[in-house]
């Protein structure tokens, strides 16, 4: 073997400073110019090193070459590399050849596939090795295999793959801002939310505030100081301005990272957008609320009542119509019940017992009740049944109305044809009716 590669090695290594074969390198830099004691330590050094001449045959190589490359067993020495390996691509092949032309390669990064069929992600360094009198002797190859740093590097960028997308999905990004610099950096999502140019950015915190909302700039920058000192969370919700103009409802929740003092050093958090879910909130709020002055005006309450689990569910207008302000609106429907008289009570119970037999797809009930401040009203209720399996009831949905003015109408209205009749039998008169179409004529019982 020739001398001269031993100096390659130790120069090589020595340029490795502070890299795993560090320890190796100072180690060579205090060892006697012996070749063999060289080739002895070249066989049990910790790197992946093996030394070739012109030929490609293998002159030396470390134990680690024969455990990474999978020749744990084979004697290599004196054996050509292509022998060893050979389904080598032409590419892999011209770097031997370039090395051996005096060029020394280092590659940051290539995808290995040895005997086995197994992956590795391997850094290689080619170096010339010449010989006395200064003729190129062949080549020594550094290798180090990356598969595991690979692997978590794939790990890593998957994840961040995955935080990308759940961030378009959900509509969101995450930020950071550095107290002490007064930077603000954002993700890719949050870029593509409030339609910044950049992927990733980064900026100071005025340019960052310029994209709240002026009418909400002066409230959010004062709960943003009172969360930094500990008063409130960090939880606000803002108008923020895109680029285009559009305006979005955001919510922001962030934690503070402080220092031993307690003082704000940094501040991450994340961005969701709630355009959507405000808008959504502010129509229903506005159909509750015309829906609410509709029962008032009409006097009609809705309900639902589940017969299985005993429980009716009312809205506030149920509640006030049996003046019972101020309970829950959903309750037990046995202690619901307990709030009218005995023969209300008796009626409702009736009307449930037979719809949860079946023998009522219909809740039509008309009764008279008195209230608890001594109040006697007229409810008229309707509602449909709702079954499950096998016809079984699952709920009752339905409405009920204060029918007391049309009840009192229908009393007088009785009560007036009844003092008319009264009068015309006192009176000996009676009335008749000429229906001029029909060319008929009706009398009462006086005529």
């Amino acid at each position: 073997m020739a001398w001269a590669a031993w100096a390659v090695v130790r120069q090589r290594l020595a340029l490795r400073q502070g890299r795993r074969m560090s320890a190796d390198a100072r180690l060579f830099q205090a060892m006697p110019a012996s070749p063999e004691l060289w080739q002895l330590f070249l066989r049990h050094m910790s790197a992946c090193v093996a030394v070739l001449d012109r030929d490609m045959r293998y002159l030396a190589v470390s134990e680690r070459w024969y455990e990474d490359l999978e020749l744990t067993g084979r004697d290599v020495i004196g054996r050509s590399h292509y022998e060893i390996f050979p389904d080598l691509d032409e590419t892999r092949r011209d770097r031997h050849r370039r090395c051996l032309a005096g060029e020394t390669i280092s590659l940051g990064s290539d995808d290995y596939v040895l005997p086995s069929g197994a992956r590795l992600t391997v850094k290689w360094e080619y170096v010339p090795w010449r010989d006395a009198q200064g003729e190129i002797g062949g080549m020594i190859m550094f290798s180090e295999v990356m598969t595991r740093q690979r692997m978590l590097e794939e790990l890593v960028e998957a994840e961040a793959d995955r935080l990308h997308r759940a961030e378009i999905v959900s509509r969101s990004g995450a930020w950071e801002w550095d107290i002490a610099t007064n930077v603000v950096t954002w993700s890719e999502g949050l870029s593509i939310l409030l339609g910044l140019e950049d992927e990733r950015a980064a900026g100071d915190r005025p340019s960052w505030t310029r994209l709240v909302h002026p009418y909400d700039r002066d409230a959010v920058m004062a709960q943003v100081g009172r969360a930094l000192t500990g008063e409130i969370p960090y939880d606000i919700e803002m108008r923020m301005l895109r680029e285009d103009g559009t305006v979005l409802d955001v919510r922001v929740i962030a934690e503070i990272t402080r220092d031993a003092e307690g003082n704000p050093v940094s501040v991450i958090g994340a961005m969701q957008d709630v355009t959507e879910l405000r808008r959504k909130e502010r129509e229903l709020s506005t159909v509750h609320r015309r829906y609410r002055l509709a029962s008032e005006v009409s006097g009609t309450a809705a309900w639902e009542i589940y017969p299985r689990e005993r429980r009716i569910l009312g809205d506030e207008n149920l509640e006030r119509l049996i003046g019972r302000t101020g309970h829950p609106s959903t309750e037990d429907l046995d202690e619901w019940l307990l709030a009218f008289p005995p023969d209300t009570r008796k009626k409702l119970h009736r009307m449930l017992d037979e719809i949860s037999s079946g023998n009522r797809s219909i809740y039509d009930l008309t009764l008279r009740t008195r209230l608890p401040d001594g109040r006697t009203i007229w409810l008229s209720s309707y509602g449909k049944v709702l079954g499950g399996e096998k016809g079984a009831p699952l709920r009752i949905v339905g409405t009920t109305r204060d029918v007391t003015e049309l009840k009192l109408a229908e009393t007088a209205l009785q009560n007036s044809e009844r003092n008319l009749l009264v009068a015309q039998q006192i009176a000996q008169v009676g009335s008749w009716e000429w229906d001029v179409g029909s060319e008929t004529l009706s009398c009462s019982p006086e005529m």
